[in-house]
């Protein structure tokens, strides 16, 4: 999960930089929501099996 949350990050990043030429603001919302929502199901994964 927390690979996915990574790429996620990264996939934010190229899109903020593609932003800048093509003003595609809906898509880099939805790519950051997609982003928030991974982050999520990480954070619970981890609260529900802490690794010790």
């Amino acid at each position: 999960m927390f690979s996915a949350f990574i790429v996620a990050c990264g996939r934010t990043h190229l899109m903020d930089v593609w932003t800048r030429w093509y003003p595609t603001y809906w898509l880099s919302g939805l790519i950051k929501a997609i982003t928030a929502f991974v982050s999520d199901i990480g954070v619970e994964f981890k609260i529900d099996f802490p690794i010790v």
